[in-house]
């Protein structure tokens, strides 16, 4: 069976997603290889279609699309998660995201989130976070 990696470990610990989270559980609850070298210009989210996993940006830029045509709404930068909204009302994307740079990021998909929030109520809480903190930082965009 093969377990998870420190150096993936390593790179989960750099999100507050993941804050007291046993690693013991982490490496019970997700798969072996999650980590992804994405080349620019590839797509991690397109808008319309369903988004079945959470993209944390370890390295690189990705920007965010309202339409492909448009300038970018925004950029994201290494530190930074991707499709935690669309993942978690299972509707399809609002934007889309695509790689600006070379980006070194963790992809974690649905089923391993549904494990990891079954399994550990410290990441449901900071999933919760990170989703009111997205609303909130839309609102002040708004507002």
């Amino acid at each position: 069976m093969d377990i998870l990696q420190d150096s993936d470990v390593q790179d989960l610990r750099a999100f507050d997603l993941f804050n007291n989270v046993p690693d013991t559980f982490l490496a019970e609850a997700l798969p072996s290889r999650l980590t992804q070298q994405v080349p620019s210009g590839k797509h991690l989210v397109a808008r319309g279609i369903n988004n079945t996993s959470l993209f944390l940006l370890v390295e690189g830029q990705v920007d965010i699309f309202l339409d492909d045509k448009d300038r970018p709404l925004k950029t994201v930068h290494a530190g930074e998660i991707i499709g935690e909204i669309s993942l978690a009302d299972q509707r399809p994307a609002t934007a889309s995201a695509v790689t600006l740079t070379d980006c070194k990021v963790v992809v974690i998909g649905e089923e391993s989130i549904s494990k990891l929030i079954v399994g550990s109520h410290q990441f449901a809480i900071n999933f919760i976070q990170l989703i009111t903190k997205r609303f909130r930082g839309v609102n002040t965009q708004v507002l």
